[in-house]
């Protein structure tokens, strides 16, 4: 690794090359402007557009001799400054050798070219030192990239509107990769941030994680993340310390090491938004059941598993009785409640193995697996009873109860496996429900044979 204390022996220089340039101050003072204007000569030439190529100081410390820790800075500031100026790091380099190929030039026909080749040793530090500030930007790109390939993913999950995602959620991880950013700026040159936000309570994520986030991280993780987020604020510190001492191969292995843990941070981060965009695709937000979309993803596991266990199917449509009248006379918001009480209680009357939807509106679906043909009939019967017995809304000023109607189909896999013969045989059966008085229950079983 390139230290402060290996340069002058990197470089090769001498008590006696030392001599030297002090002895030859007066040549490089003469050629400095003839070096200059042959410089920019060139840069125009190969359309750079640079009004000045070096900061005030860098050439009289290139031709100084004395390459120690404030050579060694003002090399990494020229590095960041040829870095905003927005050069490439090839394009970097190419000045570089051709300082070395001019200073070769002007040393050689004065006859000295030890001191030629004693500069040109100091430019390969430069060029060291370019490495390492491009190696950050480099860092900081793919970072960028990563979250913008992140974000892009997020706004075309829910360009629809469909897909809803904590907001708070969303600017917490856009918040923790922005202070980063403020981060890898200070780390390539920019005037510190004196307000940057070193405490973990301090910066945006650990306010959301304060302010109740805390609750959304996985327990079985909030140990690791915990971790990782002090020690991305350990690094971050520890980097521009680094940044200030002019240290730019450390600052690489604090970033480095600081990404690996923010990684850890991201990963929680996004695995949360990613859990909150498949629940909001597929359950609906109001009873926090599977939609009718992942009732026909999830038919066909159910057909594979009953004929593997020899087993029937049943199906259940539901609806509830006069549901119209419910939000007419007692609001939407009333209705929005039956319905969520309703969800609870067809959860709580199925066995783990069995499915319930929301198939829209009032209308309920259920799946079930079991040996017998009245076995579906039997649940929906349960579950008409349960319904009819459940008091709605009885935290409320409109405490109330409903019926619900039941069609059912009993069938056999190996026999049918039509999802839409199958719902409009379970639908029919809820229609003659309707017409026979509702609060009731209605079946078909399928010919087996």
């Amino acid at each position: 690794m390139l230290t402060i204390s290996s340069i002058n022996q990197m470089i090769g220089v001498d008590d006696e090359d030392r001599t030297q340039f002090e002895l030859s101050r007066a040549f490089f003072i003469e050629l400095k402007p003839l070096f200059l204007a042959e410089l920019n000569g060139w840069l125009n030439e190969y359309d750079y557009q640079i009004e000045q190529v070096f900061i005030d100081g860098y050439y009289d410390a290139l031709v100084s001799g004395h390459y120690s820790q404030e050579f060694y800075i003002r090399q990494y500031t020229q590095c960041t400054y040829w870095y905003k100026l927005g050069l490439s790091s090839v394009r970097t380099t190419l000045i570089i050798n051709q300082c070395r190929h001019m200073f070769f030039k002007h040393t050689s026909k004065s006859g000295k070219p030890q001191l030629g080749y004693v500069i040109s040793q100091a430019l390969d530090i430069a060029q060291a030192v370019s490495a390492n500030v491009y190696a950050i930007a480099g860092m900081m790109e793919k970072m960028h990239q990563k979250f913008r390939a992140d974000i892009t993913g997020i706004e075309r999950a829910t360009k629809f509107g469909s897909i809803k995602i904590s907001e708070e959620l969303v600017g917490a991880y856009i918040d923790h990769v922005n202070w980063k950013v403020r981060l890898f700026s200070m780390a390539l040159g920019s005037v510190e941030d004196e307000e940057f936000p070193y405490s973990t309570d301090e910066c945006s994520l650990g306010k959301w994680l304060n302010a109740g986030g805390w609750d959304k991280i996985p327990a079985d993780q909030k140990e690791s993340f915990d971790l990782a987020h002090r020690q991305v604020h350990s690094l971050a510190r520890q980097a521009i310390q680094d940044s200030i001492a002019q240290h730019p191969e450390n600052i690489i292995k604090s970033l480095s090491k600081m990404e690996k843990a923010s990684d850890k941070v991201a990963e929680v981060l996004l695995q949360l938004i990613d859990e909150q965009i498949i629940h909001s695709a597929t359950l609906d937000g109001l009873t926090e059941l599977p939609l009718r979309k992942v009732f026909d993803e999830e038919y066909g596991q159910m057909l594979s598993l009953a004929r593997r266990q020899h087993l029937r199917v049943g199906l259940i449509i539901l609806d509830v009785d006069h549901f119209k009248k419910v939000n007419d006379e007692k609001g939407h918001l009333v209705g929005d409640q039956v319905l969520k009480k309703l969800a609870e209680v067809l959860k709580n009357s199925l066995r783990q193995e069995d499915k319930v939807y929301r198939w829209g509106g009032e209308e309920f679906a259920v799946m079930t697996l079991g040996e017998g043909d009245n076995n579906v009939s039997a649940l929906a019967e349960r579950i008409r009873s349960t319904v009819e017995q459940t008091i709605f809304c009885e935290n409320t000023d409109d405490e109330m109860r409903v019926t619900v109607s039941c069609g059912t189909v009993c069938f056999n896999p190996l026999k049918t496996n039509s999802i839409d013969k199958m719902f409009s045989l379970a639908d029919k059966q809820l229609y003659f429900a309707k017409q026979n008085g509702r609060n009731r229950v209605e079946s078909q079983t399928l010919d087996m044979e």
